[in-house]
């Protein structure tokens, strides 16, 4: 299933598209100081709708002079405009901003600067194609507010009628606000709030916190929202300014994708992709127009860019039309039909329309919202309202689809798994099996796995090949086959794979027995429990369990403690003595490179244990260091006399081991030094789960339907050993033999039986019920495979 959320807009007339404008994207892009690489090897140019050239200032005559750190002369500018042509963007130019703002209220102040600059701003948007001008003036003080509308009132009255628009860069600020008079917003298109560079107790400088009193602010000093963008901001404050590009590349590189999902990596504050969703949805839900950016040659190009999250998650606010789900291809082998159901109901003022490829099958149609086919191909859903559409797609196959069931799985909590060959049995024939034996009555697309084997199942359907696929199941678990008596009262007959612990119930203590035979007194239908198998989780703690503050600082680099771990563990925690800051804890490979595991803690002082939460650590051999921490740590000066041993678990080598060449950790020597850790906890051993076993009163089973069974024909005959985990030997009678399963389907036959007769050798282990016709009588004994 392929879902293409396409928004095309057909511009009527703007009452038919009110919200023409909205889901703005515009980005920053300082052409004053980077040149035309610097912008490429960073810019998505398709994810903006506006590029803001930042890079001119007004003098106090009026004039506004342009920069471009591109020679020759504008080609920077002229880059950016050949982008938006290309990938048919708006332009805007940014005057001012940071010390580019001082000539603004010159110009406010002096009616021949303020026509001079009006004149000016037209001319560049003619020469240029601009769609406006975006004044960034930074920042107007107390008393100058008046000066501020009518400088704004200005620019507007000579833009606008030339159907040219005017926008604001504007500080999130109260300080920054309370300039605004509510007459001034009349002069505007756009307001385009800087929230970033925030006060610190907003913690990161961009939050979404931040950006919603900005917005609040404006909106009670008369701003509408439908006139504002909140900001986002691609670098960092905090521990320093950084691009988020070189973030992701530096501090942020060994978990790139946590670092793209998140705001903050080793105190560097920015804005990820968690909080610029929660920004657009905060900003288009309250009616705004969309988001700015400061600014774009700072992202990364690729998986992790921010301005294409910025597009992606904008895509739900492009259109009104509600989104289709024609959900997983699938397909047509073994059926007549299939209806396609996008799952959109029939309502006013949307239509369907479906295709086959290129090939429109109904066109904008108020009540198809289903589709009957009967052929194999690619059909696409749209649906249509206020004039866009939202899509989605699905191919229709002529084969089936081989299914994936994924594994190897390990039993032990829980006690069975689910494998779903993903397939309709509708039109199919489905067989499971288990070492390649087909597992009776399963024939659905799911079967709960709860034994050790190879589970594979067939998918057949007429016209088409079949397919199939498999998993292993692994299982620390013992198995027992459920148990069927004629009445209550009567003795149940339960085997277990080994010896376990029986219970009352999954939580009950204690044991009502112990062994691999349980034989309860039943009178009615119950299940039991068994348990008992598996290694109890327990928590070790090695390495040294005191540090001395007399430890002296180290190179936080060079020093690793080298750990052999001989069965899977959890590393729970690490304490260490460190100077104030960010400390990253690594677990490394044995080539002492491949980072398997790290964890960085933004601020750490003193002694303090650092809670890892590492499991599913394998056995092996392994470093752990503090490569990339920002703080010397202190050598623990407790020599010990060994190396640190857990039996079975883990072992810590006494001595460190180290490196002092950079790049760090690729050729570790044993050090006479001690490491830079103490007080290693680690977790081993898994406690499985209790396995349910049931006995059912059944007196319908053919185990109780013995018919004959007193009379002479059977006294000399002898079934036996039962139980037996190798094969059953019958004597004294002539005739057929038929073994059931719990079931009561036949596992095995034979006929005309006579003498000493084995049989048996290939059941798997369980109860079974051996029925023998002789002479017209027929008698059942439940037998044991153990």
């Amino acid at each position: 299933m392929k879902n293409y959320k396409k928004l095309i807009a057909v511009i009527l007339c703007l009452s038919i598209v009110p919200n023409l404008f909205a889901q703005k994207i515009i980005g920053y892009i300082p052409g004053s100081y980077r040149d035309i690489a610097q912008m490429d090897v960073a810019i998505e140019w398709e994810k903006m709708t506006d590029y803001y050239y930042f890079g001119s200032y007004p003098t106090g005559a009026g004039d506004i002079v342009l920069e471009s750190k591109q020679t020759p002369g504008l080609a920077g500018l002229d880059h950016v405009i050949a982008k938006a042509a290309l990938h048919n963007k708006k332009v805007w130019l940014s005057v001012g901003g940071w010390g580019k703002s001082g000539n603004f209220i010159t110009v406010a102040r002096t009616p021949s600067a303020l026509t001079a600059f009006c004149n000016k701003a037209l001319q560049l948007c003619r020469d240029y194609n601009l769609t406006g001008i975006d004044i960034d003036w930074e920042f107007p003080s107390y008393g100058q507010e008046e000066d501020f509308r009518d400088f704004f009132k200005a620019l507007y009255e000579k833009l606008n009628p030339e159907g040219y628009l005017v926008s604001a860069a504007a500080g999130g600020e109260a300080s920054h606000a309370d300039k605004w008079l509510d007459a001034t917003f009349d002069y505007i298109d756009d307001l385009n709030i800087m929230s970033y560079d925030a006060p610190a107790a907003y913690g990161n400088h961009a939050s979404l916190d931040f950006m919603k009193d900005a917005m609040d602010l404006y909106y009670a000093q008369g701003c509408p929202w439908e006139k504002m963008l909140g900001g986002v901001a691609f670098y960092s404050r905090g521990a320093g300014v950084l691009m988020y590009r070189d973030i992701l590349n530096g501090v942020g590189s060994s978990d790139k994708q946590s670092t793209y999902e998140n705001d903050e990596v080793s105190g560097y504050q920015y804005n990820g992709r968690i909080t610029i969703e929660d920004k657009i949805d905060y900003v288009m839900g309250k009616g705004g127009l969309g988001i700015l950016i400061w600014e774009v040659t700072q992202d990364a190009l690729g998986q992790y860019s921010l301005l294409n999250a910025c597009d992606s998650l904008m895509e739900k606010h492009r259109c009104g039309a509600p989104t289709p789900n024609l959900g997983d291809d699938q397909s047509i082998c073994g059926l007549s039909s299939i209806t396609l159901d996008g799952g959109v109901p029939q309502q006013s003022g949307v239509t369907f329309t479906w295709k086959n490829g290129s090939t429109t099958l109904v066109d904008k149609s108020a009540t198809a919202n289903t589709y009957d086919i009967s052929t194999a191909g690619t059909y696409t859903l749209e649906v249509w309202q206020g004039g866009c559409e939202r899509s989605d797609e699905i191919t229709i196959s002529g084969v089936l689809s081989t299914p994936d069931l994924g594994g190897p799985y390990d039993l032990c909590d829980p006690i069975s798994v689910e494998l779903d060959a993903g397939v309709s049995a509708a039109g199919r024939t489905i067989e499971w099996q288990l070492n390649d034996v087909t597992i009776a009555g399963e024939t659905g697309s799911t079967i709960t796995a709860n034994k050790n084997g190879t589970y594979k199942v067939i998918v057949s359907a007429t016209g088409c090949s079949s397919v199939n696929a498999s998993a292993v199941v692994n299982s620390e678990l013992p198995t027992a086959d459920n148990d069927t008596i004629c009445e209550a009262g009567d003795a149940a007959d339960l085997t277990a794979s080994e010896a376990v612990k029986w219970y009352a119930s999954e939580v009950s203590e204690p044991e009502l027995a112990t062994g691999t035979v349980y034989s309860p007194i039943v009178s009615a239908n119950t299940t039991f429990w068994m348990g008992g198998t598996g290694e109890a989780a327990t928590q070790y703690t090695t390495l040294n369990n005191s540090f001395s503050s007399a430890g002296w600082a180290a190179n936080q680099n060079v020093y690793a403690n080298k750990i052999i771990i001989e069965q899977e563990i959890a590393i729970d925690a690490v304490t260490v003595n460190a100077s104030n800051g960010s400390v990253t804890i690594n677990l490394v490979a044995s080539d002492g490179t491949t980072v398997v595991k790290t964890k960085t803690f933004p601020s750490v002082s003193g002694l303090q244990e650092l809670d890892l939460s590492w499991t599913g650590v394998a056995a092996g051999t392994y470093y752990l260091n503090a490569v990339g921490s920002a703080v010397q740590l202190y050598i623990d000066p407790n020599e010990a006399s060994s190396d640190f041993n857990v039996s079975g678990v883990i072992t810590v080598e006494r001595l460190a081991y180290e490196d002092w060449s950079a790049p760090y950790g690729d050729a570790y020597v044993l050090s006479t030094n001690l490491g830079n850790f103490h007080s290693l906890k680690v977790t081993a051993g898994t406690a499985c789960a209790r396995v349910p076993v049931q006995v059912v009163i059944d007196s319908s089973n053919p185990s109780c339907l013995s018919v004959g069974s007193e009379e002479a024909i059977f006294l000399e005959m002898k079934l036996y050993p039962n139980p037996t985990n190798a094969e059953f030997t019958i004597s004294g009678v002539e005739g057929d033999i038929q073994v059931y399963d719990l079931k009561g389907s036949i596992v095995e036959e034979y006929n005309n039986v006579s003498g000493v007769f084995t049989f048996g050798n290939n059941l798997d282990r369980g109860v079974y019920f051996v029925q023998v016709n002789a002479n017209g009588q027929t008698t059942t004994q439940k037998v044991v495979k153990k």
